[in-house]
């Protein structure tokens, strides 16, 4: 059993170094991966903001401020919103990207094109945030392994054979961890804007001190 569970430990342990170091290596592939996710809630998110700028863009101070040309672009890209928002912030945020406006320096102005900079940079924090998520997860899974590796390791006499409990309990407090992360968290609580961040490695924590208590 011992030796079962250094290779196994060993094999987990290598396998989330790697997709740690691949979440730093391939943050286009992960990005690109996440781009319809971070789309769709930067849609979401964008509802609020159009509806500010169309405020403003009917305002008639606004509109003394602002040449008809420019008036025509506000209305065609809140149009273009309102008619399909995820096409429309897929391409505000693609390297296609629209330009904004060169509006007038005025506060009421920045209601009609600032929507779209902070369009730009939620979808930017989305991204960021399941790139963190990710980092947490394979980080902690492989400190996780790699402490169960090092005490099956260890765990070869009889004085130490506690150790080798302790390696199969971290085993499976973190099979038992990613396995709630991948099917309950990251296709349905992240619809939810709910990360679990740091909350992951407590999460790991709680649940192998529950295991041992239980093997006591």
């Amino acid at each position: 059993m011992r030796t079962s569970l250094i290779a196994l430990n060993a094999i987990i342990a290598v396998f989330f170094m790697a997709a740690f170091v691949f979440t730093f290596a391939g943050r286009k592939i992960i990005n690109a991966t996440a781009r319809d996710f971070a789309t769709a809630k930067t849609a979401e998110y964008a509802k609020p903001l159009v509806a500010l700028a169309e405020q403003a863009a009917a305002s008639p101070m606004v509109k003394k401020l602002l040449s008809e040309a420019q008036e025509e672009v506000v209305a065609r890209e809140i149009e273009e919103y309102h008619r399909n928002p995820a096409e429309f912030v897929a391409r505000l945020t693609g390297k296609a990207s629209t330009r904004s406006l060169r509006l007038p320096s005025n506060p009421l102005t920045m209601r009609i094109d600032g929507w779209k900079i902070k369009i730009r940079a939620h979808y930017g924090q989305v991204l960021g945030r399941v790139l963190g998520d990710l980092r947490i997860f394979t980080g902690t899974n492989f400190i996780a392994a790699l402490l169960a590796a090092a005490c099956a390791w260890r765990g070869n006499r009889k004085p130490r054979a506690p150790l080798v409990t302790v390696s199969a309990l971290l085993l499976a407090a973190t099979l038992f961890s990613s396995f709630y992360y991948i099917d309950s968290f990251s296709f349905f609580h992240i619809l939810f804007d709910s990360f679990l961040g740091w909350w992951y490695p407590v999460l790991l924590t709680l649940i192998f001190t529950r295991l041992y208590i239980e093997s006591r």
